[in-house]
């Protein structure tokens, strides 16, 4: 049992003798004395009231702070990763964790893989991004340190990084902005490059990403002060790569926004941009600093242009307000030639094709989008030992008309003696992967 021990012997009195001595907390005595010992005292800050009266009545005070501790160690709990997660290498792992202390705070924590001490953090939320994890099994621990120098352990959690070995493995890095940079304004301007089928997807914290050969782009908000930046690269056969990186956020809170539409379609294309000004006064809009708009306070305003001419383009739309800086957002995007599109979805199909007739029905279910294939999974499965002889009775895919996200083709079929027209449907999905809806 702890004891605390309160002392007044320093205290004076250059013309008298001082009587007595009261030692108060909120209000209440809890002795008397020139010194004094308390204990089954609670943790936490305690503030006591010493009184000193002297030998003509006159008195004076004085306080002190106390913190009292347990002696206990801070609580730590991962939240992220879970148990038995699994990443694509090389890695790139989200630690994130919550750490409690009841005496002091937290004065710091620590991650760790194995005995491997692999970054810390001093400020909540505690998280930490270790990229370029090798394949391998990890055990992830993390450790929490308070301002006493106690230190509480979370329980371990198992996670995997495993290596790709499909003839065409997935890889994302981001480029741009560094690790630990710091932002200013609102909007960030993220770019990296990919490698994998060409069939694919990438987001960016959920924003989809601008693909240019094998260079991405996107523009995104951010949250006050700290930030994990995600780049998920998706294949059309649901393998999925990431990397992220931290960024810091230290741009003034704002109340505009820029909203953007599709940012990569068939030419001619629409480019589509929304200003909303949910200030109580009117901001200046710039459209690549030859255009200027007006935006009426509490209002929003649209913004279009038509490109048709294919290629890729950038767009840098500038906020003014009477306050404060500037709010910029980099916008670029991709105009597709519709023979491009063509080229792509024709390698879907003969790739479906390529499937069927090796009678690898898992190849072929991964072309088909996500409420098709229990359908053609079964059909598939089905007919498997008369798939080669079918796809070989097929003609080859004809176009009748693309669009940005749907595509409408035709094949020939012969049946009992009869030329038969099946139309193929695809569709492209929320990240931007062209899937077969139905044929």
């Amino acid at each position: 049992m702890a004891i605390l021990n309160l002392d007044a012997t320093l205290s004076t009195d250059s013309d008298g003798t001082i009587e007595s001595y009261v030692w108060k907390e909120n209000g209440t005595i809890v002795g008397e004395g020139i010194t004094l010992a308390l204990s089954d005292l609670s943790a936490g800050l305690h503030t006591f009231e010493l009184t000193v009266t002297d030998s003509d009545g006159l008195s004076d005070t004085d306080t002190i702070d106390v913190t009292v501790s347990t002696g206990g160690a801070p609580v730590v709990i991962i939240n992220s990763p879970t148990a038995g997660q699994t990443y694509s290498a090389p890695g790139s792992i989200i630690i994130q964790a919550d750490a409690f202390d009841s005496d002091t705070g937290i004065d710091l924590v620590e991650f760790y893989a194995g005995e491997t001490l692999i970054g810390s953090d001093f400020e909540s939320p505690y998280e930490f991004v270790w990229n370029n994890v090798a394949a391998g099994d990890y055990v992830l621990t993390v450790k929490a340190r308070n301002f006493y120098g106690a230190i509480g352990t979370s329980d371990p959690v198992n996670v995997s990084v495993i290596q790709d070995t499909s003839p065409n493995p997935l890889q994302i890095t981001i480029t741009s902005p560094s690790e630990q940079s710091v932002a200013v304004e609102p909007y960030l301007d993220v770019e990296g490059t990919f490698s994998g089928p060409e069939n694919s997807g990438i987001t960016v914290n959920g924003v989809l990403a601008t693909k240019n050969g094998n260079h991405f782009y996107a523009s995104i908000p951010l949250e006050p002060s700290s930030n994990i930046i995600t780049a998920t690269l998706i294949s059309y056969d649901d393998r999925t790569a990431s990397h992220s990186i931290s960024v810091s956020n230290f741009s003034p809170p704002s109340n505009v926004l820029i909203e953007t539409g599709a940012l990569q379609g068939l030419a001619p294309f629409k480019l589509a941009v929304k200003i909303v000004n949910n200030e109580n006064y009117d901001v200046e809009v710039s459209w690549n600093g030859t255009q200027t708009y007006t935006v009426a306070a509490n209002s929003e305003f649209p913004l279009e242009s038509v490109v048709s001419t294919p290629g890729f383009y950038f767009v840098n739309i500038s906020v003014q307000s009477e306050f404060g800086l500037p709010i910029n957002k980099n916008i670029k995007f991709v105009v597709q030639n519709e023979a491009d599109i063509d080229h792509l979805l024709k390698n879907i199909w003969n790739d479906l094709m390529l499937s069927l007739s090796d009678q690898n029905n898992e190849s072929a279910i991964s072309h088909f989008g996500q409420k098709s294939k229990e359908k053609y999974a079964l059909t598939f499965e089905t007919l498997k030992s008369d798939l080669p002889q079918i796809v070989q009775s097929f003609s080859s895919l004809q176009n009748s008309e693309i669009h940005d996200y749907y595509a409408e083709y035709a094949i020939n079929r012969e049946i009992d003696s009869e030329n038969m027209l099946f139309f193929i449907y695809f569709e492209k999905n929320s990240y931007g992967i062209w899937k077969i809806k139905s044929m």
